[in-house]
């Protein structure tokens, strides 16, 4: 996100939304797989020392919320471009929006524990930061 920020604002703007639509769609196109009642399933090893995997599992409950996830993300943002309009740190705003969206995905489709403590994590560090982001001004304090 800061590197898309030098190439301008409105750029950055909609390279933010933009991410967010394409996850959005992406996770339209694994309907019919819900619809199927198929499970997706996939595994790499991630450290072989310790025999922990990185992997995916997508199964219809997890595509219905991501579906959910990212299409409500999606009209988050767009509204976002408006409510956000002429604020300070619209660069830290954007990345802090998207990594929260990331690490939901995460959460819906990680396939151990260990994954799912990043996803849990990242929701938690970009709540608080999210929450904080007007932190100069004291009138939205209280």
């Amino acid at each position: 996100m800061p590197v898309v920020a030098r190439a301008g604002n409105k750029i950055r703007d909609y390279y933010a939304v933009s991410l967010t639509l394409i996850s959005a769609i992406l996770c339209a196109l694994m309907l019919p797989l819900a619809i199927a009642g198929e499970t997706f399933h996939h595994q790499v090893m991630w450290i072989a020392a310790l025999d922990i995997t990185a992997g995916v599992l997508a199964d219809p409950l997890s595509i219905l919320m991501s579906n959910l996830v990212g299409w409500l993300s999606f009209s988050i943002m767009i509204y976002s471009l408006g409510y956000m309009k002429g604020e300070e740190n619209m660069t830290r705003y954007w990345f802090l929006m998207v990594f929260f969206i990331g690490s939901m995905q995460l959460i819906i489709f990680s396939d151990n524990f260990l994954q799912l403590f990043f996803g849990w994590e990242g929701v938690g560090l970009c709540s608080y930061a999210l929450i904080s982001f007007w932190n100069k001004d004291l009138k939205k304090d209280y």
